[in-house]
């Protein structure tokens, strides 16, 4: 079901649906907050919408998850 929400994401994003991006990664962070892929791509469905702040925020989390 996770995955779902990863792919899911990754497919809206492709077509330009940021926010529906943004919501299924949203989703897959609720169910497993420690997946930093799930963060680093909904910071891309962010930065690709033009919030660098948001998407930056999520980098940063997703750097913290993987140890960096």
């Amino acid at each position: 079901m996770l995955l779902n929400y990863i792919n899911r994401g990754w497919a809206k994003r492709a077509k330009g649906d940021f926010d529906g991006a943004i919501a299924d990664y949203s989703k897959a962070i609720e169910l497993n907050p420690k997946l930093a892929v799930a963060y680093s791509n909904r910071g891309e469905a962010k930065k690709a919408k033009g919030d660098q702040e948001g998407a930056d925020a999520d980098f940063a989390q997703a750097e913290k998850l993987n140890g960096h």
